[in-house]
């Protein structure tokens, strides 16, 4: 088995318990909006809170990625615990709050370029309805996108040896592969089987 098949194989172990139940997360996904849409009490607010989690959601998969490169360059994978805090504390970095109709970070970090442009693309749907509901369907992939990249740290901290030797070589063009596989099945798993 090539290195490229090992990353697929890799990607496809942590994508399988979320493609195997993807109907359950969808309702989990959708009841937890459902949750948020009710606290806002108007459209405007939730798309607001909505554009919020995204850009936060964003931040946090860039910063995911970067982990599993540092990882692979430095050759060694850390223990539960400091992967625990490691995840803890990009969690934290990545949360958003909004001030003034204004999103921002927690910890005052302002939005890059790229998540400024990826959020603006939204005001060009001029329906609100429409907007939400082009919103809750990303907010879905990325999360689908996140549960896959925690089941992979949860990979990775079980088979150390295994996941550096996968790793190594080109780094960056092996993160980048990871990140396209990771994408590809959060897309498969956007579509709910039909019961």
């Amino acid at each position: 088995m090539d290195k490229s098949e090992l990353l697929s194989e890799l990607v496809e172990v942590s994508a399988r318990p979320i493609f195997q139940a993807k109907n359950y997360w969808h309702k989990s996904v959708y009841s937890t909006l459902e949750a948020r849409r009710k606290a806002a009490k108007e459209s405007e607010n939730y798309a607001l809170a909505l554009k919020a989690d995204i850009v936060s959601i964003k931040r946090l998969w860039e910063k995911q990625l970067k982990v599993i490169e540092k990882w692979a360059r430095d050759e060694k994978i850390p223990d539960t615990d400091e992967i625990g805090r490691t995840i803890e504390n990009i969690e934290r970095e990545s949360k958003t709050e909004i001030m003034g109709n204004k999103i921002i970070f927690e910890n005052e970090d302002k939005l890059n370029r790229d998540e400024l442009d990826f959020i603006e693309r939204y005001s060009s749907i001029e329906d609100l309805n429409e907007r939400i509901a082009s919103m809750e369907e990303d907010y879905l992939y990325f999360r689908i996108r996140d549960y896959i990249i925690l089941n992979l740290f949860q990979f990775l901290e079980e088979n150390r040896e295994m996941a550096l030797s996968i790793l190594s070589g080109n780094v960056p063009q092996n993160v980048e592969k990871i990140s396209d596989l990771i994408c590809k099945h959060a897309d498969r798993c956007m579509y709910i089987d039909l019961e």
